[in-house]
């Protein structure tokens, strides 16, 4: 009886000891869970710090399994929960500890494949891909194959996408995707292989991912960003009504989604990309009303100064529309493209009318009409303008002051060639219309042929129709000709001269104080060793404390780097450090568009496409100050060529125009007043190059 009673204590004690570490492990596993919905639901990168004290919470609790259970049969299972919830806390080498520790104890336990496969993962947020490839091989190479073995297909996919290697990328995420019974992996998987495919521009490919991945999900949030992203890539695709139409479907289905703004921007962008600029207008307004404070909304004040800047040319309206994308939410993508494009159109709005004060000057000097009698008159017209109320016109004023008229009408004219270079190189790098730079470049070869910036023109203008049209290689070709046969001497006539194989032409009647800098130079215009004209370059700056000479070099070696060694990232790094020591130098002023623009696209390339190191724009920098030689007289047949093609070019231009619907006679005397765009300019709807 004695022997009973003690074996039935001793069967109880071990069953409540049982229970106790099943209870723990429970209320461990149930508070995993919480933690795993709290991160489905945050939008951002880093966890929140509710989700954290979660993750800390599993932490304790399963370490007391290990401290207090290690016999038990849960031991294992706590070792991997420790793992994930130091990889969901990004504490990625804590991770690695404890999925090592528990493929090392615990060599048979059915965990091992779920922990190697946490390894990889671990390796990837690492960056360690070279560790992460081994063990992802090492799964897949295994005889017993299942579910795990397909999700090591899925995050070696993973590894590559990151890696920008989209093309082998999408091939094991199509893999995966077939193979993958777990519904959450296969959706994700699609996802991923649409994202490739778009990625790749592979847009009709990429639509039918994101629907697959939309089906094979049940999770409302994952389903909605499926179908936003297959309604993006149709429109990519061009394919505008069907990507509306799916659009408008959303609209009806996800009505009361947090994130539903986004639709009605798409919808909007449709309607902006089928020319249709004023329902595209009149649906964005709509959106920045009915959800304020919203990254939709911000993107949509950012539509908005595009549609004024572009297609309404006000750009009055367009800069407060700028204005107001960050105080809908400074966390958007939009919001530094919005500020940077604020500031561009305020330059602009200055430029030109300091370009209108000095044609003003022109007439003067031209009709005998007083500056003061321009200017009035010029204002008068404008308060005309205003008062007619029937279309957006941007009115400007003259300023007030009396003009100081110049009597030197080559002065002048040089400052209207140079006033128009910088309004193109602003159309260009800053405001993404390359059109209307086009026209300005064009206008001061034609118009202002004979000035010291005709040769920058040439310049730039060969190279920006070259990237715009790849089979205008000709025409660049005539353009750099010209600047190397009649600007020789200039920095763009040397580097037109070297484009196109010419010899370079010696010079001693610039003296220059320093040996090394002139060795410097010599290297590379007559020599063709920029290597080494760079290291002396260097050399040289490194003992200088001359701001001048200091300023000099940099902008030499930056030069050297963009257009002799094709080093884009360098060329950046070195005129980035020319604007941050010498700000008010006059080379910083040359190369702070370029810099600025290079900055702006590499951002948004690196959020939408493969990283590649873009070049340097060639429209915008100067070779570095080199020597005047003497040079024998060559043709001008070739420019005069040039010049009447390019009037040729501005007839056909204007041939193929529609010509407008008739006005009344109010709008007509708008029209007459309204300064931009230039009459025949095209409208400027492609893309820019990428830099």
């Amino acid at each position: 009886m004695k022997l009973r009673l003690v074996i039935v204590v001793l069967a109880a004690l071990f069953a409540l000891q049982g229970c106790a570490y099943f209870n723990t492990y429970y209320n461990t596993k149930k508070l995993y869970k919480e933690a795993l919905e709290e991160n489905k639901r945050r939008k951002d990168e880093k966890p929140t710090s509710s989700e954290i004290q979660k993750y800390d919470k599993t932490i304790e609790k399963a370490s007391k399994i290990l401290q207090f259970h290690s016999g038990s049969k849960y031991v294992d299972d706590a070792l991997l929960m420790i793992g994930e919830c130091f990889f969901y806390k990004q504490e990625y080498l804590k991770a690695l500890r404890k999925f090592d520790e528990l493929t090392a104890n615990y060599p048979k336990s059915a965990l091992v494949p779920q922990a190697e496969l946490w390894k990889a993962r671990t390796h990837i947020e690492r960056q360690d891909f070279t560790s992460a490839i081994r063990v992802l091989e090492d799964l897949l190479s295994a005889k017993k194959k299942g579910e795990v073995v397909d999700q090591a297909q899925y995050y070696l996919g993973e590894l590559y996408f990151r890696q920008k290697d989209y093309a082998k990328a999408q091939e094991l995420y199509e893999r995966a995707a077939k193979k993958l019974s777990g519904e959450k992996m296969r959706a994700a998987a699609y996802m991923r292989l649409g994202d490739c495919r778009y990625q790749l521009q592979q847009f009709t490919g990429a639509a039918k991912a994101y629907e697959q991945a939309a089906k094979q999900s049940r999770e409302i949030d994952f389903k909605f960003k499926a179908n936003l992203a297959m309604g993006r890539a149709l429109k990519e695709d061009q394919r505008y009504d069907l990507a509306a139409r799916k659009f408008n479907h959303m609209w009806n289905e996800y009505s009361t989604h947090a994130d539903v703004a986004w639709v009605k921007f798409e919808l909007a962008d449709c309607a902006l990309r089928k020319g249709e600029h004023d329902e595209a207008a009149t649906q964005l307004a709509s959106l920045t009303v009915n959800y304020k404070r919203t990254e939709a909304s911000a993107a949509a004040y950012f539509e908005l100064g595009e549609i004024f800047q572009r297609y309404r040319h006000n750009y009055e309206k367009a800069k407060e529309n700028y204005d107001k994308v960050r105080s809908e939410s400074a966390r958007t993508e939009y919001a530094q493209r919005a500020q940077e494009r604020s500031k561009a159109v305020d330059e602009f709005l200055k430029l030109r009318n300091a370009l209108k004060v000095l044609e003003l000057q022109r007439v003067s000097l031209e009709s005998g009409v007083s500056a003061a009698a321009a200017l009035a008159q010029a204002n008068a017209t404008e308060s005309s303008a205003k008062r007619s109320k029937n279309r957006n016109t941007s009115i400007r004023r003259y300023p007030s002051k009396t003009l100081t008229v110049s009597n030197d009408p080559k002065k002048l004219a040089n400052d209207i060639a140079s006033h128009k270079i910088n309004l193109a190189e602003l159309y260009f790098y800053q405001l993404d219309m390359p059109d209307s730079a086009l026209w300005q470049y064009r206008e001061v070869i034609t118009q202002f042929g004979e000035t010291a910036s005709a040769p920058r023109a040439m310049y730039a203008l060969a190279f920006l129709l070259s990237e715009k049209n790849p089979e205008a290689a000709a025409q660049r070709d005539s353009l750099l000709q010209i600047v190397a046969t009649q600007h020789p001497y200039t920095p763009h006539g040397i580097a037109a001269r070297k484009h196109l194989g010419l010899p370079l032409l010696a010079d001693t009647s610039v003296a220059v104080n320093d040996d090394k800098f002139l060795q410097a130079e010599q290297l590379w215009t007559t020599q063709n060793n920029p290597r080494e004209a760079l290291r002396l370059y260097q050399e040289y700056m490194a003992t200088q404390t001359d701001a001048e000479r200091s300023s000099k070099s940099l902008y030499a070696i930056g030069w050297l780097y963009e257009h002799e060694l094709k080093d884009g990232e360098q060329a950046y790094q070195t005129y980035k450090q020319l604007l941050e020591k010498y700000p008010n130098s006059p080379y910083s002023k040359k190369i702070g568009k370029k810099v600025s623009a290079y900055a702006q696209k590499d951002k948004a390339a690196a959020q939408t496409e493969p990283a590649t190191t873009p070049a340097l724009p060639t429209t915008a920098v100067a070779a570095p100050d080199s020597a005047k030689p003497s040079l024998e007289q060559e043709e001008r047949e070739v420019r005069e060529s040039l010049q009447r093609r390019i009037e040729e070019d501005r007839k056909k231009e204007l041939d193929e125009r529609e010509p407008p619907p008739r006005k009344n006679v109010e709008e007509e005397l708008e029209e007459q007043n309204d300064d931009e765009p230039p009459p025949d300019e095209p409208p400027p709807a492609e893309e820019p190059p990428r830099f």
